[in-house]
């Protein structure tokens, strides 16, 4: 059974009594109206065990869950329930011959963990990109998106040419909101990996992570090194598996504390130079550039600049280039 709150983001688009009667009345198909005006027909489908992956595939653009965090312990809570019962079926549409899992993708995840089938409310119709993200977004009726995978989606949203301002307006959030949920987005994804339910990191939690990413970049210590580190901490703890998730995630966010205490900067080679150029908002960006003196070898480095920026940057050096 679904509760109110996710009956309440149903009722946005399609209305709460059309969408929870649709579901429960068993009947295999209904026309619903969409927020363009278009309409579209869903239809039952039951996908089998053994085709679940290959049938099915999941846009995190449109579904805006980060799959790569969808580990066996983070779907443990259907995993337990899905292999007698699959209390709602997920919602998909048909993109070049294979179902788009639009809402549902920890179900996709837990029957493919599980080997279980997949039942699927599908619809043939063409949906455009805009259609599919607000019907993704009203029906969605699992967990709620954790502050990460809201972060990656307004980062996607950002490089469409919308600021905080505009994200926080769109999505009836505060700025505060959006800039927390763009720092949860700034973790290097190594890190996430680490953590066996990333829904558990709170948000003192991700700044603690962002903090040891950016004082190992400071260090000039790799993000890989710093995981291996903490890879080496996690294996050696044999209790470590005994514990519950948040738990867990305690205990190994305590490793990357210690690994940042205990960071140490590589020797500098003295025939390369560094120069920093600029200040940015986002503090994952920067531009610099490397100058071998010896190899007399120049290397410029740009991480996360705005897109308008790279194109005028592309463009100046070709004009420059062009009348060498």
């Amino acid at each position: 059974m679904t509760d109110q709150k996710s009956l309440k983001r149903i009722g946005r688009t399609m209305g709460q009594s059309q969408m929870s009667s649709f579901i429960n009345s068993g009947n295999q198909s209904r026309v619903f109206t969409l927020k363009s005006g278009s309409t579209a027909t869903f239809v039952r489908q039951l996908i089998p065990s053994g085709e679940v992956e290959a049938r099915t595939f999941v846009d995190a653009k449109v579904n805006g869950r980060d799959q790569t965090a969808l580990t066996e312990e983070s779907v443990k809570d259907i995993t337990r329930t899905i292999e007698l019962q699959q209390f709602f079926p997920a919602i998909g549409r048909v993109v070049d011959g294979r179902i788009e899992i639009m809402d549902g993708s920890r179900r996709r995840a837990a029957c493919l963990f599980t080997h279980t089938g997949l039942e699927v409310l599908v619809t043939e119709d063409d949906i455009d990109i805009s259609d599919a993200r607000q019907l993704a977004a009203d029906i969605q009726t699992a967990k709620e998106h954790n502050l990460r995978e809201l972060g990656q989606r307004f980062l996607m949203m950002e490089a469409q040419g919308m600021n905080k301002t505009e994200i926080a307006k769109a999505e009836g959030i505060s700025n505060a909101k959006v800039t927390r949920a763009f720092q949860a987005a700034w973790v290097p994804a190594e890190f996430i990996a680490l953590i066996p339910v990333v829904s558990d990191l709170s948000i003192p939690d991700y700044k603690l992570l962002l903090d040891v990413a950016e004082e190992a970049k400071c260090e000039g210590v790799g993000v890989e090194d710093l995981v291996d580190q903490v890879k080496v901490r996690i294996s050696e703890d044999q209790s470590l598996n005994k514990l519950a998730s948040d738990d867990q995630k305690t205990r190994i966010l305590s490793f990357f504390t210690t690994a940042k205490k205990q960071l140490v900067k590589p020797a500098k080679n003295k025939s390369v130079m560094t120069e920093k150029f600029g200040h940015f908002t986002d503090r994952a960006a920067y531009a610099k550039r490397k100058t071998n003196v010896e190899k007399r070898h120049v290397q410029y480095e740009f991480h996360r600049l705005p897109s308008g920026t790279l194109e005028e940057i592309d463009a100046a050096i070709k004009a420059i280039l062009s009348k060498a």
